[in-house]
């Protein structure tokens, strides 16, 4: 979430997918999907702590895990 909060993806971008540490940006392939996605829609970020049994969060676990399988 901080990546895009606090906009971690413009460095990114503008510095070839490397990190602060000059390191490739580790999943570069997802971060680019993801941020394909946001710039399509209008999305309002929201932290919530891991495990908090939010609904939400509870959804996304879910549907992550049937994604691979799990």
């Amino acid at each position: 979430m901080n990546c895009f909060r606090e906009r971690w993806w413009e460095r990114w971008e503008k510095n070839g997918w490397r990190n602060s540490q000059k390191q490739a940006v580790a999943n570069r392939d997802l971060w680019e999907r993801l941020l394909a996605e946001t710039r399509r829609h209008e999305v309002e970020w929201h932290k919530v702590a891991g495990h908090a049994d939010d609904v939400m969060n509870n959804r996304v676990d879910l549907l992550a895990r049937g994604a691979i399988g799990g």
